[in-house]
């Protein structure tokens, strides 16, 4: 298979726009991507939108234009009530049952018009963050990562989660809560590594001596940090719950946020976006919603880390080819994966990835803004 090499692909500003009469918004900072691709790329480059000259957004391809005024909504960020809707489908176990989203127009936050009766039937036995094992090597990996997290961001970098926890620095045995916290793995290694660590999940089936089938409104206070790794968004009102955090937080604490930002990937992909989770996924914030609800509940915004990586590619071009499961991944090589990780590491620094670490404070004591 031939190569060519040198091919470039420039992502230049683009302010405001139309396509296919659905609206885009980006606001991206001039910057050069330079690869040697093979005769594949270009085209897998095209194919998911990424031209010689901008992001191209797809959304409107593949869906209808979004529809007004069914549903009388609320935004739960910015309380305004003009928006749009999306009819969105539930994708992880492949029901495409739809479910009717709404929009924000002043600050882009998407929040479900109606939430199921029953959720906890979209939270069956299988789901992944209900596991609680986790391969021994990773305490070792993860106290690695803590003791020496310079060098080893050079030899490998940390998954997100870890990555997150180092950078919020918290203390020696500092008192950690991880809310949603599934099967408790992150809380175990945690735990392993000498933080008094406990972990609480509404919807777990088997409780341990330190994760606890509750929400945040039943613990006691006096955390130093207060964790969700992408659980928030499974919640319904953000300000009421982060409002909680605020009392739960001991002097000095932190809350550490991980949530699913509707950026690029969202006016990309549209209703293929494998972070919509529909309908799990109650509300799914813009960096600029999120901080007005953080400021709501008396909390401010000391950081934010886009960490997004290679999986908003892959698992979206997958639902958009009607797959799932790892048969999304299986679909590309090892070359094409390596390349979405360069594209995400890029929409990362111009911060538009569509995920992302807010690290708050209670509001007037706001920690320093340097990279750990």
């Amino acid at each position: 298979m031939r190569t060519k090499k040198g091919l470039s692909w420039e992502l230049n500003e683009v302010s405001a726009g139309k396509f296919a009469g659905c609206t885009y918004r980006f606001i991206v900072k001039s910057t050069m991507v330079r690869m040697a691709v093979s005769e594949r790329g270009p085209w897998m480059a095209r194919r998911i939108g990424l031209t010689n000259n901008c992001f191209v957004p797809r959304q409107s391809c593949n869906e209808p234009a979004p529809k007004q005024g069914r549903f009388r909504v609320e935004c739960v960020a910015c309380l305004g009530n003009t928006g749009r809707e999306h009819n969105l489908r539930e994708m992880m176990f492949g029901t495409h049952k739809e479910f009717v989203y709404w929009e924000c127009s002043g600050c882009g936050c998407l929040q479900i018009a109606t939430i199921p009766e029953h959720m906890g039937e979209y939270y069956p036995p299988g789901y992944y963050s209900f596991s609680m094992q986790s391969p021994a090597w990773k305490k070792w990996y993860y106290r690695a990562h803590f003791a020496a997290p310079r060098l080893m961001k050079v030899l490998r970098r940390s998954s997100p989660d870890i990555a997150s926890v180092i950078a919020a620095r918290p203390k020696p045995g500092a008192r950690i809560l991880d809310v949603g916290c599934g099967g408790g793995k992150l809380v175990n290694i945690l735990r392993s590594l000498g933080f008094d660590a406990h972990g609480i999940d509404p919807f777990i089936e088997a409780e341990t001596a330190y994760v606890r089938r509750a929400s945040i409104e039943d613990v006691q206070g006096g955390w130093d940090l207060i964790m969700f790794h992408h659980s928030l968004e499974h919640m319904p009102n953000h300000i009421k719950v982060l409002g909680c955090v605020r009392s739960k937080l001991g002097v000095g604490g932190m809350c550490l946020v991980r949530i699913p930002v509707a950026t690029w990937a969202w006016r990309h992909y549209g209703r293929d976006w494998a972070q919509l989770d529909a309908p799990r996924h109650l509300v799914i914030h813009t960096p600029r919603s999120f901080q007005l609800t953080a400021n709501a509940a008396g909390l401010e915004l000391a950081r934010t880390i886009f960490d997004s990586y290679e999986f908003q590619f892959w698992a979206s071009e997958g639902y958009r080819r009607g797959l799932r499961g790892r048969k999304r991944m299986e679909s590309f090589s090892r070359k094409e994966l390596q390349e979405f990780r360069a594209q995400a590491d890029n929409l990362n620094r111009q911060q538009l990835g569509d995920s992302a670490a807010f690290f708050l404070v209670v509001q007037n004591s706001k920690m320093s803004n340097e990279d750990s």
